[in-house]
């Protein structure tokens, strides 16, 4: 599947470009000058219309959600991917989904034009996500004692409406957009707004040394290869991040995969050293006397994979405990970027304790009533050798398709349903 293709201008020379809707990473053909794209809050993009000249359009708000859900039950954990829109205002009768039509289309980020209205939102971004587990949740028939969405990324989609006569009409399509719908109140008494779409464009050079920064166009954080930094881009421009990566323990290791490290503690459930996590997933295992005051630590994939892989990945590393001593930085080799922001990955924990912790039938219902407080989160690079069709780290058993791992990095910007 396609994404959608969004329509920026160069600040540097005003040229135009044709970016990936996941895309972070500006970069102009012309002046050679790479930004870091950096919304005010969430991305706010417009669908192109087709309704004749002079029509007054009204823009309604869609939330669009995509991430990973997963479903614990008593017994299994279930995931998939999720990706879908809904009404950020609540009309009866609006189409409940943007669909599959906006994949050929350019949008443009959103900006006042020609009088048309801008509704508000009047659905929050906590409500949109709430709504969506919800939604994804329905696809399994058994009810789950766990949800998570992780990952998620929430854009703001206006789609045109205008009037004919009595009848709401579809700006994109031109056609009825609810058969039976009469204009009337319902659009008419929502608040209007100008939509700040605004983007800021974060120069993508070094603070500490002034080298071009390297980063793939849908990762998070920005690396430099001078001087060995990683950097995060916000409103205030960039901030240095604290990270490390394991001592290379891989003959030929060329390639370094981001995980966040991260110490937290379940209420209820005794996680604090590498010995209670023997217990509670009931490893087979002889606890020796020096584990009960290791730290445990959860490892969550930081970069791009499928549901499955990702809880897999996440299963193995955790389990593994890799003990390699930690060096502060970024190494010396291909860096796998940054996909998913700590905020992600903490979501993540509860899914993960599910499917670690033995038995299922009676860790899960406890997570219910449960809260995650996490500790500390560390961007740690685990070195990887690679193999004709695999990224192999021997010591911990683990694995990643390559092919895999291709495809879902190309992909990454899928349209909507």
């Amino acid at each position: 599947m396609t994404g959608f293709r969004v329509e920026h201008q160069c600040p540097q020379c005003g040229a135009p470009a044709c970016l990936g809707e996941a895309d972070r990473i500006f970069t102009c053909d012309y002046c050679r000058t790479a930004s870091y794209l950096v919304p005010r809050d969430h991305f706010r993009y417009m669908l192109p219309h087709t309704a004749p000249e002079g029509t007054c359009l009204v823009y309604v708000p869609y939330w669009r959600c995509r991430g990973m859900f997963f479903s614990c039950t008593a017994t299994t954990v279930r995931q998939r991917v999720a990706d879908h829109t809904q009404p950020a205002v609540s009309v009866p009768r609006l189409p409940e989904s943007l669909g599959l039509r906006s994949q050929v289309m350019t949008l443009r980020p959103a900006a006042a034009h020609d009088g048309a209205r801008f509704l508000v939102p009047s659905v929050s971004p906590a409500a949109a996500v709430s709504r969506f587990n919800t939604r994804f949740q329905a696809v399994f028939t058994e009810s789950a004692a766990v949800t998570a969405l992780i990952g998620e990324t929430l854009t703001l989609i206006y789609a045109p409406f205008y009037a004919l006569g009595d009848t709401l009409m579809d700006g994109v399509l031109n056609r009825p957009a609810a058969p039976g719908h009469r204009v009337g109140g319902d659009l008419n008494d929502i608040p209007t707004e100008a939509p700040d779409g605004s983007i800021r464009f974060v120069p993508t050079l070094c603070p500490n040394c002034g080298w071009d920064m390297a980063a793939e166009k849908a990762a998070v954080f920005l690396s430099c290869p001078q001087c060995r930094s990683l950097w995060r881009a916000g409103r205030n421009g960039l901030t240095r991040m604290r990270c490390a990566f394991l001592a290379d323990a891989e003959s030929a290791a060329r390639h370094y995969f981001p995980f966040w490290r991260i110490t937290a503690t379940i209420s209820g459930i005794p996680l604090s050293s590498y010995a209670d996590f023997v217990r509670q997933a009931n490893l087979p295992r002889v606890i020796q006397q020096d584990w009960e005051k290791r730290p445990f630590h959860f490892w969550v994939p930081a970069f791009s994979l499928s549901p499955q892989a990702f809880l897999q990945t996440a299963r193995t590393m955790t389990t593994a405990q890799p003990e390699a001593s930690v060096n502060p930085g970024i190494p010396d080799g291909g860096l796998i970027p940054v996909n998913l922001p700590a905020a992600g990955a903490v979501a993540a924990l509860k899914v993960l304790t599910a499917a670690l912790l033995r038995p299922k039938n009676r860790i899960i219902p406890r997570l219910e009533g449960t809260s995650v407080t996490p500790t500390a989160a560390l961007p740690v690079y685990v070195p990887f050798r690679e193999t004709p069709h695999e990224y192999v780290h021997s010591r911990c058993a683990l694995s990643i398709n390559r092919n895999m791992l291709r495809l879902i990095r190309r992909t990454q910007g899928s349209g909507i349903s």
